[in-house]
């Protein structure tokens, strides 16, 4: 494989991860307005939820914003990497 090629297939798959990311933590929140619990998907979004929600506590003990931080460090991480990635 080429360098480009290469290039290219790292893009797809920090694509693909980052999809399957913001899914896991879709299903989460809806999982959460129901009461409904998953433990394979809580544990793998309490990896990013955790650290959020010590840095910004839920608002009146109800409100938890740490999904929509999480989402919007995905996105940026991933944007960040694929245009570095894209300028090589």
């Amino acid at each position: 494989m080429t360098g480009v090629q290469t290039c290219s297939l790292t893009i797809y798959f920090i694509e693909i991860l980052r999809e399957i990311l913001i899914g896991l933590l879709f299903i989460r929140v809806i999982m959460s307005w129901f009461g409904w619990r998953n433990n394979f998907i809580f544990d793998i979004s309490d990896i990013f939820l955790k650290p959020i929600q010590k840095v910004i506590p839920a608002v009146g003990g109800v409100f938890d914003f740490s999904p929509m931080v999480a989402y919007l460090l995905i996105e940026l991480v991933a944007q960040l990497t694929i245009s570095f990635l894209g300028n090589m």
